[in-house]
């Protein structure tokens, strides 16, 4: 129940994130996801066994 609660938050968090990079130019977009999604991998979702 809880950990449903923190990913629904953190994939509203990520589309948010999404909408306000595709404002700027596309490679800070690229860049900012090169560093964040394997941080979100590698920590944030194991945490959460599907």
């Amino acid at each position: 129940m809880l950990s449903r609660i923190i990913i629904g938050f953190t994939r509203n968090l990520y589309v948010m994130t999404y909408k306000i990079e595709l404002l700027s130019p596309i490679s800070k977009l690229n860049t900012y996801y090169k560093f964040t999604y394997p941080v979100f991998k590698a920590y944030i979702l194991p945490r959460f066994p599907s």
